[in-house]
Order: C-alpha cells, then sequence, then structure tokens
C-alpha cells in the first residue's frame, strides 16, 4: 500500500500480463479459489447489509 493509502493497483496492463505468464501449479489454483471465494462471501454479505429495511 503506498503513503495515500491507496488500495488501487499501480502497475500497467503490460506488467500485469507479465507478471501472470508462466506456470500455473495446484498451489497457485488454490490461492486464486480462495480469494475469488473470500471476494464473492464480502460481495454477498455487502449486498445483504444494503438490502436491510429502515
Amino acid at each position: 500500500m503506498t503513503s495515500t493509502g491507496s488500495r488501487r493497483l499501480k502497475a500497467t496492463r503490460e506488467t500485469l500480463f507479465d507478471a501472470v505468464q508462466g506456470e500455473l501449479t495446484a498451489s497457485h489454483v488454490f490461492v486464486l479459489r480462495e480469494l475469488m471465494a473470500h471476494k464473492l462471501l464480502r460481495t454477498v454479505f455487502y449486498m445483504l447489509s444494503r438490502n436491510q429495511p429502515y
């Protein structure tokens, strides 16, 4: 994280593309699935919290 506290990526598309080139191992797949599940769960909780009656 930068000193400004931004959580946005600062890399260019080319840099990101270069970073993901190479072998995709079972460990990589596991981590990606965990990250996707976590993001989905956070999204569902957010949507449910926004749908509460006032």
